[in-house]
């Protein structure tokens, strides 16, 4: 059976958001040089600023790496990834709906609650999708 559309769709955004994580990795890595050459004659400084740059660094390497395999395993139907995609739905519009009560939130709540609303909707529900991951 071929991928459906809008899990292309779904699967082509992993594979760009791995790319602009692995962007930032190492972007964060680079900056890492040029801090601590900076900070030099600040040693406890320098140190922090490092294990920071590091840290945040991993962070988005292993998003990145994560991103990819969903998106993978979105395009090539892998049940396992369907269903991190809706546990990742539900959280987003929980989060939608919280910054929607925010003071001001509804600007930035009410996108988050309709896309990700949407995604659950179609990865969740649509029998052509369903029967793409079985």
């Amino acid at each position: 059976m071929e991928t459906p559309p809008g899990v292309k769709i779904i699967s082509i955004v992993y594979y760009i958001s791995a790319a602009m994580s692995a962007f930032a990795g190492v972007a964060l890595i680079a900056g890492s040089a040029v801090v601590s050459d900076y900070l030099k004659s600040y040693p406890s400084l320098q140190l922090a600023g490092n294990f920071l740059f590091g840290f945040f660094a991993v962070m988005f390497l292993v998003f990145a790496l994560i991103n990819f395999l969903v998106g993978r395993g979105l395009w090539k139907g892998k049940n396992w990834a369907r269903i991190l995609i809706m546990i990742l739905s539900v959280f987003g519009i929980l989060l939608g709906l919280s910054a929607s009560f925010s003071p001001g939130g509804l600007k930035g709540g009410l996108p988050i609650l309709i896309i990700d609303g949407v995604i659950l909707g179609y990865i969740g529900f649509n029998k052509q999708v369903k029967a793409f991951f079985t």
